[in-house]
């Protein structure tokens, strides 16, 4: 049985964890605020479900979800990572994250100078995967991700 390590337990996160053990995955849950935080989510989740800190959930999971604030991403324990498959589901918001300058001016190279594509406001941010009647929303096709990836103007 896999054991998805989760690293934010908001909306994406407990999402996330809901769905894995839905599939029967085990999880370990962590958040900013401490494992005793999570006590309601893990009970609503169930036996396959446990509360860590965030190096608690990246040491156990087989795969990890990184669900955090970008301005944090200097509090993910790197070391129990290695190696392992990681998903990071993180969005650049300035208003909340703060102006991150190589973001900002697209000083980054490589693939990664293209994710503004799917930046908040761009046809591929949520619309393909909604409406969200329940927590999983209703997958698009690839087809329609590749368009509205292809559609997308600044």
């Amino acid at each position: 049985m896999t054991t998805v390590g989760i690293i934010g337990s908001g909306m994406i996160g407990g999402t996330v964890a809901r769905l894995s053990v839905a599939a029967r995955h085990n999880v370990v849950l962590s958040n900013s605020r401490g494992p005793e935080t999570l006590a309601e989510l893990v009970a609503e989740l169930g036996p396959l479900a446990a509360a860590g800190t965030a190096e608690q959930a990246a040491e156990a999971g087989d795969i990890v979800v990184v669900s955090i604030p970008v301005k944090a991403f200097g509090d993910v324990p790197v070391k129990p990572l290695a190696g392992k498959p990681a998903l990071d589901t993180g969005n650049y918001y300035p208003r909340r994250d703060g102006q991150i300058a190589e973001l900002d001016t697209g000083a980054l190279a490589g693939p990664i100078a293209e994710s503004w594509r799917q930046e908040p406001g761009t046809p591929a941010y949520g619309t393909p995967y909604g409406p969200f009647t329940d927590e999983a929303g209703t997958p698009a096709s690839t087809a329609k991700i590749r368009a509205d990836l292809i559609g997308a103007h600044r």
